[in-house]
């Protein structure tokens, strides 16, 4: 059989080879990252993958590890003496029957279960014969977004090899990676491809994560990717030496006639893959602002900031909203991570929508089985089972340092790294205090919650409905172990707004007071401003949070609802927001709309709001009683579905 008739593709979707290459992984302390690289191959969205582990006869215990995955069926392997890292990867090219093939380092993963999905498809839709995207680097806990930018690739790494995804054939064809430049290899295979006018395809989203420390972070290979120029680029520019080729890259010492000789070749080439000219504007714009740079550090956009939100299904049109209010008033990157506790898959591509308009963040959903995890955790009121997830934060994601939570029922109206950049001053938590309840001439209710939590009379409790948080002081503190185990010590009697209650109980006199501007609540307006502190906070909103049961979406004529509806026109979920309150209130309207059926019931404005609290709390009734009046009005279908669904008990 010859060597390209193992490439087979399935009837649909083509099959996809991952090539992860290991070598004494325990030895080197990074065994819990090799599982999460090859669980993020296994989460995948696309299926039609072969995973082939490429091991270098590791003796530390290592082949014992890939076993194990090779017994679940996750992985095939092979195990033997190799010539380095890209040896064994020419390894795996060989075997490979994929129709295309990717690359994954045993410390990177796809933090995006959709990587492989939507590489394939830019592939096959484009024809082209390799795809890149950005990719998110992580050193001790520092993010950084690197973009994809192929025009950068004279002078540096274009994009992270572990967002590229080439057809096996292509490589086979090229030769695989010339193993003589060392660990650059992957820098001169792309560089090969360009330069050889490859269709490819750029995809603006963030695919794969790399992790500083790993093979080659911090080795000096400058010599290496010297040779690389000194190769690669003798079709254009002869250099006098390697110290000319080197001074390209650090020093920045553009050589005589080198645009010149590189714009005349590619004429000649007739390259129809490569915008020339930005490639040379690009280097020309970068040959001052990267001197003295490593290698890598061209393509960094920013460190992003971290923002958690959670929701169900229910809540997802708002978690839209409210990334829309924060995209809104910022330049920076910000990384979402929604606490999801069982968004559809359909509201999860709606809400990603955003990325069309605002493409400075990223977004990850982390699913969590809320009704397993807080299994006899109290529920209270509005208060859904969800609002524990906040306790999991900072486990949940152990690189991050400094985090924001926030709820989903808010809009920003300033720039969310003003509250980054807070001053937490040692403390494990900033939030902001209840002002209203201390300010509320009846102290009622703050008493209540001092005597209640046995809280002493110099704390002051502090809401939970935004959270600036040092991840690694609550991690050092073991705080999720002891507001977990908080909550299942205390009574239900004792708790009443849950994870806001054991937040205090667990955290009283230790926490940042952050600004009452952080929380503005439209209906507590009265009262903050007979305080002079508070009153210059409240002026000028950071953040408005529609507490408590009146909600924007439910009655656009409440205080500051505009601002809720303005950023709703940003998201998919806008009408559906606007139909859902018609059909909320659609059985109010038909009173309204109809003069000879209200003299009929005989509605009187003295006794409007009685029949509206008798239509939210008795709905059943409401339709039996006045059923022909709703049936032959305009409105019959959504009264349709109103009866179909107390009918069916989803009403009661």
């Amino acid at each position: 059989m010859k060597k390209n008739e193992k490439i087979r593709v399935a009837d649909k979707k083509p099959l996809v080879t991952i090539v992860t290459v290991t070598f004494n992984i325990i030895k080197n302390g990074r065994k819990k990252y090799f599982r999460q690289c090859l669980e993020s191959v296994h989460n995948q969205t696309y299926k039609n993958i072969e995973h082939i582990v490429i091991d270098g006869a590791s003796n530390d215990g290592t082949l014992n590890l890939v076993k194990e995955y090779a017994d679940k069926g996750w992985i095939t392997y092979i195990s033997e003496h190799d010539n380095g890292i890209y040896d064994a990867m020419n390894k795996g090219i060989k075997i490979a029957k994929g129709k295309y093939i990717a690359f994954l380092n045993s410390d990177d993963f796809y933090h995006n279960n959709d990587t492989v999905k939507i590489s394939v498809e830019k592939l096959e839709e484009n024809n082209a014969d390799f795809s890149y995207a950005n990719f998110i680097s992580i050193d001790s806990g520092r993010k950084v977004i690197i973009r994809g930018e192929l025009e950068k690739f004279l002078y540096t790494m274009p994009f992270g090899h572990p967002t590229m995804f080439v057809k096996t054939l292509v490589i086979l064809k090229e030769g695989s990676f010339n193993e003589k430049y060392g660990l650059p290899s992957d820098y001169e295979l792309i560089i090969r491809l360009i330069l050889k006018d490859y269709r490819n395809i750029y995809i603006n989203e963030e695919l794969a994560t790399y992790r500083i420390g790993g093979l080659g972070s911090s080795t000096d290979y400058s010599t290496e990717i010297a040779k690389i120029y000194y190769d690669r680029y003798s079709a254009f520019h002869k250099f006098s030496n390697l110290e000319e080729a080197r001074d390209i890259m650090y020093g920045m010492k553009l050589p005589e006639n080198f645009i010149a000789n590189f714009r005349s070749y590619a004429n000649k080439e007739k390259y129809k893959n490569i915008d020339i000219e930005k490639v040379i504007s690009l280097l020309i714009c970068n040959l001052s602002e990267c001197e003295g740079k490593n290698f890598f550090e061209t393509n960094i956009v920013k460190e992003g900031i971290p923002v958690f939100l959670s929701s169900d299904n229910n809540y997802a049109p708002f978690v839209a909203t409210t990334i829309s209010s924060i995209m809104e008033n910022t330049a920076s990157y910000i990384d979402f991570y929604i606490l999801d506790g069982g968004i559809s898959i359909e509201n999860v591509k709606k809400i990603k929508e955003l990325k069309k308009i605002f493409p400075n963040f990223s977004i990850e959903f982390i699913e969590i089985n809320t009704r397993e995890k807080f299994a006899g955790f109290p529920e209270r009121l509005h208060f859904s089972i969800d609002m524990y997830t906040r306790f999991l934060i900072p486990e949940l994601k152990p690189d991050l340092k400094k985090i924001i939570y926030s709820d989903v029922d808010v809009i920003f109206m300033d720039d969310i790294v003003k509250l980054f950049n807070e001053d937490l001053e040692n403390k494990v938590l900033g939030a902001v205090p209840y002002s209203f309840g201390y300010l509320n001439p009846n102290k009622k209710e703050i008493k209540d919650y001092h005597k209640r939590l046995n809280l002493s009379d110099t704390h002051k409790y502090f809401e939970s409905g935004l959270l600036l948080i040092d991840g690694n002081l609550w991690r050092k503190r073991n705080l999720t172990e002891k507001l977990m185990r908080e909550v299942k010590r205390n009574s239900r009697d004792i708790i009443l707004t849950p994870d806001q209650d054991v937040f205090n109980i667990v955290l009283e006199n230790d926490y940042k007071e952050l600004d009452n501007k952080y929380i503005v609540v439209p209906h507590r307006e009265k009262i903050m401003k007979t305080s002079a502190e508070t009153r210059k906070s409240i002026l000028k909103p950071f953040i408005i949070h529609f507490a408590g049961s009146e909600k924007p979406w439910k009655n656009p004529k409440m205080q500051l609802a505009y601002h809720f509806w303005r950023n709703a026109r940003h998201t998919v979920f806008y009408e559906e927001l606007i139909f859902n309150f018609c059909e909320a209130n659609f059985l109010v309207n038909t009173i309204y709309n109809h003069n000879e059926e209200k003299k009929k019931m005989n509605f009187t404005k003295f006794d409007l709001k009685n029949k509206f609290l008798f239509v939210i709390f008795s709905p059943k009734k409401f339709i039996k009683k006045y059923i022909n009046v709703i049936l032959n009005s305009k409105l019959r279908q959504p009264a349709r579905k109103i009866y179909y669904a107390i009918r069916f008990k989803k009403i009661k």
